[in-house]
């Protein structure tokens, strides 16, 4: 027996890794490859460069010594996911990271958006928005520019100011809400380093085929 489970052994040490895809990011727990290659120390390392850029930028933590601390909160598939066998990284796929930076007693959510590479390349790391927001890519894109005219009229910035920043996203009504049901976010929008605040009303269509939006100016 004992030279057979040694062979056994051998033989599965020795098998090739299983092609994965992941098309559901809740069927996460079931591809473990792709798991760990999308958690990697690596990933993290990228998420923590990205994010302590991002805290530079919007002039966070300035003071701040401390190590930072990077957390993967949440995962959302933009495209499927698919891990040759015997591979390092996914050969194609896109996915956006919802993590947080933790440094000197401060958590901020950072989100960053990875695409696969080619030719067994490392994934491609970009950083998005900040902050939390129950709206799409598409979505987000879309309700951009009335979100900033109405963040500019609460700010007031200068004429002269060209330096516009996203500061935070965060949902204030109808997180917790049916799904169809409209919800309001508020965004936090930086004009050369003067907050303006801007309230987006998302009203999904009854058929489910789209979100019309109103985006308000805070305190106004």
């Amino acid at each position: 027996m004992r030279p057979f489970l040694a062979a056994f052994l051998l033989l599965l040490w020795c098998a090739p890794l299983q092609a994965e895809t992941l098309a559901n990011v809740h069927d996460l727990a079931k591809s473990p490859r792709i798991n760990a290659a999308i958690k990697s120390a690596a990933a993290l390392a990228e998420l923590l460069r990205l994010g302590q850029e991002q805290d530079k930028r919007l002039g966070l933590a300035r003071d701040c010594r401390d190590q930072a601390v990077v957390s993967v909160k949440g995962l959302v598939l933009l495209r499927p996911i698919e891990l040759p066998e015997d591979a390092a990284h996914p050969a194609q796929g896109a996915w956006q990271y919802r993590y947080t930076l933790e440094r000197c007693g401060r958590i901020k959510i950072y989100n960053a958006v990875a695409v696969a590479g080619r030719d067994g390349a490392p994934p491609v790391f970009q950083p998005y928005f900040p902050g939390e927001t129950l709206a799409d890519l598409a979505l987000v894109r879309d309700a951009m520019v009335p979100a900033l005219a109405a963040a500019a009229l609460a700010a007031k910035p200068d004429k002269s100011c060209r330096q516009v920043d996203m500061l935070d996203m965060r949902v204030v009504e109808g997180q917790n809400g049916r799904a169809g049901a409209p919800w309001k976010e508020v965004w936090s929008v930086l004009f050369c380093g003067k907050q303006g605040d801007a309230e987006i009303s998302f009203m999904p269509d009854k058929d489910g085929k789209g979100t019309t939006f109103r985006a308000t100016p805070v305190g106004r």
